[in-house]
């Protein structure tokens, strides 16, 4: 018996079959099979016909339209919502269930209805991650539901640059979303995000960073914890967190993933185990010595090998310890304020692009440090670069790093370009020469 069907369609993909061309259609509730024609896909077509094979939905039409370009947008728009509703979303525990979790539930939910929608409309996903524990371990939670192109990124910042790179790969792809994970919030992503913008490509952004509320207003979604919770707390809840719970409602053991990514940035809103912070340590470590592209399926198949993975542990781990010992040896503190201020020049040990870089040095001498003294700041510097790390004695006293970063980039902006992070660590941007000048000003603002 045939079935009438009269209905505006996106094309999701076009395949063979048995010989023949087979385009596929969605309205966003069904998806429908005709023969193919010159189409492409995200291309939408005004179908009517009837359906001969009701298991494939195969449609035998009697008119075919290519929809205007003035009502593609309107078209699609209710095709996209059709599909978000359609989203049945996995009952799954959270992985975290603090007030902070909760409160975030409803966003988590809204992003991940709209990947799930897009995988299923046929859109190209271009999935950006930062090169740390963090946002290696959110871009392996969604790849494991989430069909993308993955590349890493090894800065903080999106710059025009990266926008203007990207827009060469998207310019011909279907409708495509820009996912950027553990970094976009700061302002000085903003050009890079509103170039994405003015060329219709949609961008979401998933980050803990502290966010700049104005240039994210180009951004489509952001999924933030800023956004339930506006203090320094909110940082905990890391990106690859957010990834994780994300990759949990749609059907994705994450817990592992997210436990990493908290272990790469010192987060304390899971229980942490040693092996934990070991994949961290691990993801970090090739992160630092893959400066390029796609190496998302090599870290996966290095956290599977057990003996590769305990090697690169061991070797990770010895030289944090060795360039860490190197400059421990005879380091003595300035008192300020009742905070133990630690200062070392990292550029002795450290090698440009080279593993380990300035901030895991930084954070192994705290750490270090932080056993034996209450307040402790340790403050490293290089030839453009101020590290910084502090504990939450040392905050107590007025350390506040994020509240730090502020003030010294409104004091020097003249020598002090960029920085920022959160309230026990943060890293400032300084023009070369200034690195020991932009120290003396953080320590003189301790207390006041």
């Amino acid at each position: 018996m045939e079935h009438e069907v009269e209905f505006f369609g996106v094309v999701t993909r076009l395949k063979g079959h048995r010989g023949r061309g087979e385009c596929r259609l969605s309205d966003g509730k069904e998806e429908y099979s005709i023969q193919s024609g010159e189409y492409v896909p995200g291309q939408i077509l005004y179908v009517k016909g009837s359906i001969t094979d009701i298991g494939r939905m195969t449609v035998v039409p009697k008119e075919i339209k290519e929809v205007e370009p003035q009502e593609e947008k309107k078209i699609f728009e209710k095709i996209e919502q059709s599909a978000i509703e359609k989203v049945s979303l996995k009952d799954a525990a959270p992985i975290c269930n603090d007030e902070v979790a909760q409160k975030l539930k409803g966003r988590i939910e809204e992003v991940a209805r709209k990947l799930l929608a897009a995988s299923k409309l046929g859109r190209f996903i271009l999935l950006r991650f930062h090169h740390d524990a963090d946002g290696i371990g959110g871009a392996i939670a969604l790849t494991e539901f989430l069909r993308c192109r993955t590349q890493q990124q090894n800065s903080a910042i999106y710059s025009a640059r990266d926008a203007v790179r990207d827009l060469g790969v998207l310019h011909n792809e279907a409708r495509p979303i820009v996912i950027l994970l553990d970094f976009g919030s700061s302002k000085e992503s903003g050009e890079g995000i509103q170039l994405l913008s003015a060329a219709g490509i949609e961008v979401i952004i998933i980050d803990h960073h502290p966010p700049d509320k104005e240039h994210l207003k180009a951004a489509d979604i952001v999924l933030s914890p800023w956004q339930v919770l506006e203090e320094e707390r909110a940082s905990r809840y890391v990106a690859g967190y957010l990834a994780s719970e994300i990759a949990n409602i749609c059907g994705v053991d994450a817990a592992k993933l997210a436990k990493s990514s908290c272990a790469g940035d010192k987060s304390e809103i899971l229980e942490i185990s040693d092996e934990d912070k070991k994949r961290a340590l691990v993801l970090d470590y090739l992160a630092a010595n893959a400066s390029y592209g796609n190496n998302l399926e090599f870290y996966k198949s290095a956290l599977q090998k057990e003996d590769l993975f305990r090697s690169l542990y061991q070797q990770a781990d010895d030289k944090i310890t060795s360039a860490a010992n190197t400059l421990l040896g005879g380091a003595k503190p300035k008192e300020v304020n009742g905070i133990q201020v630690y200062v070392f020049d990292l550029d002795r040990v450290v090698i440009p692009k080279e593993f380990p870089n300035r901030s895991k040095v930084a954070t192994r001498l705290f750490e270090t440090l932080s056993k034996e003294e209450g307040a402790v700041l340790v403050l490293g510097y290089g030839e453009r670069t101020v590290i910084m790390r502090a504990g939450s004695g040392a905050i107590e006293k007025g350390a506040d790093l994020a509240k730090l970063c502020s003030r010294i980039r409104e004091d020097m902006k003249d020598f002090v370009p960029g920085g920022g992070g959160h309230s026990r660590a943060a890293a400032l941007w300084v023009k070369e020469g200034y690195a020991k000048t932009a120290i003396e000003a953080l320590i003189s603002m301790l207390g006041n």
